[in-house]
C-alpha cells in the first residue's frame, strides 16, 4: 500500500541573487521525509542541517503543510551572514508533475 502524500515542496540552494546551484521538488508523506531531504543540502555540513532544521521550525512547519497545505509555505533562510541561502517553496501537485514532465536528465 502507498503511503498518502501530504504535501509537496521545493529546495534552491545557491548565493544570494544568484541561480541555484540545484533545485529539487519532493512529495513527503512524514516529517522525516521532509527533514531528511533538507540534510540533504547540506552533506557536508551536518551542523548547517540542524541549523536550517531549527530555523524552518521543522515542527511547526509540517503542522501547518498538514492543516492548508505546503503551498501557502515560503521560507527563505541566510547563513551566518554568508551569500548562501535555501530556499523553501511549498508547491501544488500540479506544480511538482510540471517540474517532473519538464526536468533535464
Amino acid at each position: 500500500m502507498a503511503k498518502k502524500i501530504i504535501g509537496y515542496f521545493a529546495l534552491g540552494f545557491g548565493q544570494i541573487g544568484c541561480m541555484p546551484n540545484g533545485f529539487n521538488v519532493y512529495a513527503v508523506s512524514t516529517r522525516r521525509e521532509v527533514c531528511e531531504a533538507i540534510r540533504e543540502q547540506f552533506y557536508d555540513d551536518p551542523r548547517g542541517a540542524k541549523r536550517a532544521l531549527a530555523d524552518l521550525g521543522i515542527r511547526h512547519l509540517w503542522a501547518h503543510a498538514k492543516r492548508w497545505g505546503f503551498s501557502s509555505i515560503g521560507r527563505e533562510l541566510d547563513f551566518n551572514g554568508t551569500n548562501e541561502i535555501l530556499n523553501f517553496m511549498g508547491i501544488t501537485e500540479a506544480e511538482y508533475n510540471e517540474h517532473l514532465e519538464n526536468e533535464d536528465y
